[in-house]
C-alpha cells in the first residue's frame, strides 16, 4: 500500500479541496510532511508528494479503505512482501481462503495508519464496508498479528536442534557457546561452561551476563533434553518417559502415595466446652494396595499442620518414591515445604495432573492404552467414597450433607440437626474420632474388589509388598524432627516467642542467656503447647530443649484459655489414635518383613538424635517431678488430717467464758452457746452459769447493741 500521495491524487477526496493548487496551499499552511520526486514538466522538473500520516483523519481513512477494497497492480508481490515483512507463513489453501483475504486486507489498511492518527475512523470505515462491527475488524487484525512467528537462532545440543533461549544478558553467540560447552561436558558443571564463555568474551567481543543469568538460561532448555544428553536414549526412556502401567497393583507398595483433604458430613458436640464442631481431616493412601497409611483429624478447617501430621504418619512406613496431592494453599505452606526439602533427595512430589500424565487411568478395565486427554480422577477419591459409605452404614447422628437438587430433603436434614442438638443426641467428638479410626482399620482389613479384576485385602497386600521391596526409611527421631514446624526467631533474653494457630507461646532456655549469634531455629509441636521445643542455631546444630514458659494473655478470658487446653487435649487424643494405626500394623507384619534400609542424613540426624535424647531426659525428669509432687501431696494430706484431729480434740475441751476477753470474743462465745441451747444440746454447769449470768453485764448490753446494728459484720465470722 502507498505511503506517499501527490496533490493530483488527493484532489476531490473527502477532506481535500477540489483543485491541485488548493491542495498544495493547504499542505503548506498545515506543514505536511513531503518529499520531492522527479516530474517531467513540473517546476524545476520535480513535484511534491505528501505522506499519509500528515493528511487529515477523514482523508486518511478514505485512502486506506479504498486501498483495502481495490487490488494492487501486482497483488501477489505486494502480499508476499507484506507477509515476509511480518514473518507470517501461510499455506496456498489459507491464502485462497476468503476469510483470510478479508483479514489481510483489513490488517494492511489498519497497520498503514500510524497509531493515534485516525485508526478509529479506519476501523469504522472497514466495518461499514464489510457490514460487521468495529470490534470484529479489530479481532481480524489481532488474528493476523498472532500469525507472526519470531525466528530464534537454533543450536544443536547432543542430537537435538533447539531454539536458543532469549536472554537480554547474553549475546546469541556467547549463549550458544556456553550451552554447547555445558552439553559437551555436563560433569564439569555449569560453572566451567560459564568460565569458558567468559574467557572468550574479550577476544570475541561478546556480551556476557553474570553466572545466575546463565543458570536461568540453562533451565529454560527442557529438562528432557539434558536428561537425554546425560543418560542417553535408553536412560531417558527409563527415567524420563511416562510409565505405562495397566493396574495399580503392578506398582511396588509404598512407592506412590497420594493424599487429599476430607470434609466429614457430620456435626459433633464437645460437652466440655459446650460447642458444636464440624471436623475435617487429611488422608494419605498407598496407591498400590489402597491402604490408608496416614490420617489426621482437625477440629475445624484443615490446615498446614493437619497435612504435616498426616504425612508424618504415612512416612513412618517408609519414604515413597513419589508423593501426589492437589497442592492447595495448606500444602504449599512453608511448613510442608520444609518437610519436602527434608525428603528432596529421596522422594519427588507432583500434582494430580502430573500423576495423570504419568500413570493414566489404571482403574478402568477397558483402558488398555495410555490415551491422552482421557478423563481421569484421583485414586484417593474412591477411597473417600468407601469411607463415607462405611460411616453412613453406622447410622451416626449429626449428618449434615446437603443435596443441591433436593431442597425438601435439605430442610428435613436441618430440622433433624436442630432436634438432635436440643435433645443432646449429637455424637461426642471423642467418640467420633474413635469411630473414624475404627472405620480406617476396617477398610484396611476388608476385602476389596478391583476394577481391573481380582480382589485384595489392603493390609495383606501392603504387608506382602513391603516384604518383597522394603522402602527406604528415616529414623523415627529424624522423621519427627523434620515434620515439626520450624520458626526463625531472634531470642529476647533467654526466651523465644512464637505464634502458632493463633496461640501465643513462649519458650525459655538457659543456653540462650547472653546469646549473640543472631537468629535461632525453634521447632515446636503445634498441638501440644506444654511440650518443650527444639532449639538449633543457623547451621542446624542442636542447642537445647526450650521449656514452655507460657503466661496468661491479659486479653484471653478464662473460657478462651480453657478452650485451648481442651483442644490440645483432643489433639493429643487424635495423635494417640493415629499412632495406634502404625503400631497395629507393626504387630501384624513385624515378624515377616525384611529390615528396611535406613537413610542417614548427617547433620539432621545428629540434631534429631540429640533432641530425642534431651526429650527422653525431659520425660524422665517430668515423671520424677510428678512422683515427687504426688509424695508431697500425700504428706500434706496426712498432716492436714493430723491437724484436723488435734483441732477437734482441742475444741472438745470445756472453755470458761468468763476467762475470755471482754467484748467481741466473750459475746461470740455466748452466741455459740445460745445456738446450742436452740438445738436442745446439754450444757455443763460452768457453761450454764455463764450463759445465765452474762446477759446481766454491761459488756453484754454494749455488744448486743453493736450486733443488732451490724450483724455478722461485727462478729467477723467468729460464730
Amino acid at each position: 500500500m502507498k505511503g506517499w500521495y501527490s496533490a493530483k491524487e488527493l484532489v476531490g477526496i473527502e477532506g481535500m479541496p477540489g483543485t491541485e493548487r488548493s491542495v498544495n496551499r493547504k499542505a503548506r499552511t498545515e506543514q505536511w510532511r513531503f518529499q520531492e520526486v522527479p516530474a517531467p514538466g513540473g517546476p524545476g522538473g520535480k513535484r511534491r508528494e505528501y505522506h499519509i500520516s500528515s493528511l487529515p483523519d477523514e482523508t486518511r481513512a478514505a485512502l486506506l479503505t479504498s486501498a483495502a477494497s481495490h487490488p494492487a497492480a501486482d497483488p501477489a508481490a505486494e502480499l508476499e512482501s507484506f507477509l515476509a515483512a511480518r514473518r507470517i507463513s501461510l499455506s496456498p489453501r489459507e491464502l485462497a481462503d476468503p476469510a483470510i483475504q478479508r483479514k489481510l486486507a483489513c490488517a494492511k489498511a489498519y497497520e498503514s495508519c500510524p497509531a493515534y492518527k485516525g485508526r478509529e475512523r479506519v476501523l469504522a470505515a472497514l466495518a461499514e464496508k464489510y457490514n460487521v462491527t468495529a470490534i470484529t475488524i479489530r479481532r481480524w487484525v489481532d488474528d493476523i498479528v498472532s500469525m507472526r512467528t519470531r525466528r530464534a537462532p537454533r543450536i544443536t545440543l547432543g542430537e537435538e536442534k533447539i531454539a536458543l533461549p532469549r536472554s537480554a544478558s547474553f549475546s546469541p553467540e556467547a549463549l550458544a557457546c556456553g550451552l554447547s560447552s555445558y552439553a559437551n561436558d555436563m560433569k564439569a558443571g555449569m560453572r566451567a561452561a560459564y568460565n569458558r564463555m567468559a574467557d572468550l568474551q574479550k577476544e570475541r567481543g561478546w556480551q556476557v551476563g553474570d553466572y545466575s543469568s546463565f543458570t536461568r538460561a540453562v533451565k529454560k532448555i527442557p529438562a528432557a533434553v539434558w536428561m537425554r544428553i546425560s543418560k542417553g536414549a535408553t536412560g531417558f526412556e527409563l527415567h524420563g518417559l511416562p510409565k505405562i502401567v495397566r493396574q495399580w497393583t503392578a506398582i511396588p507398595a509404598q512407592s506412590v502415595v497420594c493424599g487429599d483433604q476430607k470434609i466429614f458430613d457430620y456435626v459433633t458436640y464437645d460437652s466440655e466446652t459446650d460447642t458444636l464442631i464440624k471436623p475435617e481431616g487429611y488422608f494419605w493412601i498407598d496407591c498400590a494396595s489402597r491402604m490408608i497409611t496416614g490420617v489426621w483429624i482437625e477440629l475445624g478447617h484443615y490446615n498446614q499442620y493437619t497435612v504435616g501430621n498426616s504425612l508424618r504418619e504415612a512416612l513412618r512406613y517408609g519414604i515413597p518414591d513419589e508423593l501426589f496431592t492437589d497442592w492447595g494453599k495448606p500444602e504449599l505452606s512453608k511448613h510442608i515445604t520444609h518437610i519436602r526439602e527434608g525428603m528432596s533427595a529421596i522422594a519427588r512430589t507432583g500434582d494430580f495432573v502430573e500423576m495423570t500424565d504419568k500413570y493414566r487411568d489404571m482403574d478402568c478395565p477397558d483402558h488398555r492404552k495410555a490415551q491422552p486427554g482421557k478423563p481421569w480422577g484421583k485414586p484417593i477419591e474412591n477411597i473417600m467414597n468407601l469411607i463415607d459409605i462405611r460411616m453412613k452404614a453406622k447410622n451416626l447422628p449429626g449428618f449434615r450433607k446437603r443435596d443441591p437438587k433436593d431442597p425438601w430433603r435439605n430442610k428435613e436434614i436441618q430440622d433433624l440437626l436442630r432436634r438432635q442438638a436440643k435433645r443432646g443426641e449429637l455424637m461426642g467428638i471423642e467418640a467420633f474420632i474413635r469411630t473414624v479410626f475404627t472405620i480406617v482399620d476396617e477398610h484396611n482389613r476388608a476385602e476389596k474388589k478391583l476394577a481391573e479384576g481380582g480382589t485384595i485385602i489392603p493390609l495383606n497386600f501392603f504387608s506382602e509388598g513391603l516384604i518383597r521391596r522394603p522402602p527406604q526409611a528415616l529414623k523415627e527421631a529424624t522423621l519427627d524432627y523434620i515434620c515439626l514446624p520450624t520458626f526463625e526467631r531472634i531470642p529476647r533474653g533467654s526466651a523465644v516467642h512464637v505464634t502458632i494457630r493463633g496461640d501465643e507461646r513462649t519458650y525459655q532456655s538457659h543456653a540462650l542467656s547472653g546469646w549473640k549469634k543472631g537468629k535461632v531455629h525453634i521447632s515446636v509441636d503445634p498441638y501440644n503447647r506444654d511440650f518443650p521445643a527444639v532449639l538449633c542455631d543457623a547451621k542446624g546444630d542442636f542447642i537445647d530443649l526450650a521449656q514452655p514458659w507460657h503466661t496468661q494473655d491479659p486479653y484471653d478470658r478464662e473460657g478462651v484459655s480453657f478452650k485451648r487446653h481442651r483442644q490440645a487435649e483432643l489433639m493429643r487424643w487424635v495423635g494417640e489414635q493415629a499412632r495406634h494405626v502404625k503400631e497395629g500394623f507393626d504387630l501384624y507384619h513385624a515378624p515377616e518383613v525384611k529390615k528396611k534400609e535406613v537413610v542417614k542424613l548427617t547433620s539432621t540426624t545428629a540434631t534429631a538424635q540429640k533432641a530425642d535424647e534431651a526429650k527422653k531426659v525431659y520425660r524422665l525428669r517430668t515423671f520424677e517431678d510428678r512422683q515427687e509432687q504426688a509424695r508431697i501431696t500425700e504428706t500434706a494430706k496426712l498432716e492436714q488430717k493430723l491437724l484436723a484431729a488435734e483441732f477437734a480434740a482441742g475444741a472438745s475441751e470445756e472453755i470458761d467464758g468468763w476467762s475470755l476477753p471482754e467484748g467481741r470474743d466473750r459475746f461470740a462465745h455466748w452466741l455459740k452457746m445460745r445456738a446450742r441451747v436452740g438445738k436442745n444440746e446439754a450444757l455443763t454447769d460452768k457453761e450454764a452459769h455463764f450463759y445465765e449470768h452474762y446477759p446481766r453485764t454491761a459488756d453484754y448490753r454494749a455488744c448486743m447493741g453493736l450486733y443488732e446494728d451490724y450483724g455478722e459484720i461485727y462478729t467477723g465470722g467468729m460464730i
